[in-house]
């Protein structure tokens, strides 16, 4: 069984786009036809011995991945540090972060959610297209997390907030690119939890197809 984007579980309207937002999205779109805009098959790990609750979430434009931890869940996010991070979403910026290779930044929430799609929706407020769960094991899933925690310690010094969705940031070694974006970020981590992930390119279109 196979569950696709189209059957939206959460649902939300799109903000307006800003002309700046419209011209960068259709050069987006323009470049992606040369690259691959054939969007995300994940087939979950099949049988883990020890599973547990791992969320992706597909928010339109982009994609993090929220995971168990200790006293709650935790969610992460890769983006361009300019356009994602500080919120210049500008021409100049946009064009930037298209073009050229450029500083990214690593988000980090911590949730105080019940491991349930319906409590971490509940619990970030945000828009969210589709929550999928994906069960993982335990181990794996620790070894993601602790990779992730280093990194975000040892850059602790570029530490950003942002209060209007509540995000800390900081800077994330490898740069951000049109190739290596929010999206392929969050199937590499897949990939880490032992999933298998097919197809690639800069939108956030996913599907879950069920292993055999």
């Amino acid at each position: 069984m196979e569950n696709h984007k189209k059957a939206n579980i959460y649902p939300g309207a799109r903000p307006c786009l800003a002309s700046s937002g419209a011209i960068f999205l259709a050069a987006l779109l323009l470049s992606a036809v040369f690259l691959s805009a054939c969007g995300f098959t994940v087939i979950p790990p099949p049988s883990p011995s020890n599973p547990a609750p791992v969320f992706l979430l597909d928010h339109g434009g982009h994609a993090s991945l929220v995971l168990p931890a200790d006293n709650g869940m935790v969610r992460y996010s890769y983006g361009d540090w300019d356009w994602y991070v500080l919120r210049r979403t500008g021409v100049t910026e946009g064009s930037r972060a298209l073009f050229r290779s450029t500083p990214a930044g690593l988000s980090r929430k911590i949730l105080s959610a019940s491991p349930t799609a319906e409590s971490v929706q509940r619990t970030l407020g945000i828009e969210i297209e589709n929550i999928f769960l994906i069960s993982a094991d335990v181990e794996r899933i620790a070894r993601l997390r602790d990779r992730l925690e280093g990194i975000f310690d040892q850059n602790r010094q570029s530490l950003h907030h942002d209060p209007t969705f509540d995000l800390d940031f900081v800077r994330h070694p490898e740069p951000y690119s049109l190739g290596h974006n929010s999206n392929t970020v969050v199937a590499e981590w897949l990939r880490e939890l032992g999933a298998e992930v097919r197809g690639g390119g800069p939108f956030s279109r996913w599907t879950i197809k069920e292993p055999h």
